[in-house]
């Protein structure tokens, strides 16, 4: 029996959780946590996950979405984007939630947990329960 160096199954269970993040979401709850108890999360955020290769840059949008939560995450490079409708507050964090299936197959669920930091976010993105973390750091987009 092989045994998978640590560095190359870091680095396989990274590919595959950007490829969960990506792909597109399957139908889940739609978000019930009203636009008044995440003002401090709302409007459009650079998100950089930190990874043992590196940082991966994410566009994360929080909107208002006729008086609800929602937001879109995605990467402009890649071309891809989901919305995620599973968007909850716990304390003071503001966590979504993925329903995910890839190419048909059942994934792993994710979450992330965004915690306020001054004029930034803190990121937990958490993949199985926390089979796999990495942290990051949301950044608020210049308007224009």
């Amino acid at each position: 029996m092989q045994v998978m160096p640590k560095r190359k199954y870091s680095f396989t269970l990274l590919v595959g959780l950007l490829a969960v993040m990506l792909s597109p979401l399957v139908a889940s709850a739609q978000s019930q946590l009203s636009t008044s108890a995440a003002q401090a999360f709302l409007g459009n955020w650079n998100l950089a996950i930190q990874t043992e290769q590196g940082v991966f840059n994410l566009d994360l949008d929080i909107v208002d979405q006729g008086g609800k939560v929602a937001a879109n995450l995605g990467s402009p490079e890649m071309g891809v984007s989901q919305t995620v409708t599973d968007i909850t507050r716990s304390g003071d964090n503001l966590v979504l939630r993925y329903a995910m299936n890839a190419q048909g197959q059942p994934a792993p669920p994710i979450s992330l947990t965004l915690t306020p930091n001054g004029n930034e976010l803190n990121a937990l993105v958490s993949v199985a329960e926390g089979a796999f973390t990495a942290t990051g750091i949301a950044t608020k987009k210049s308007a224009g």
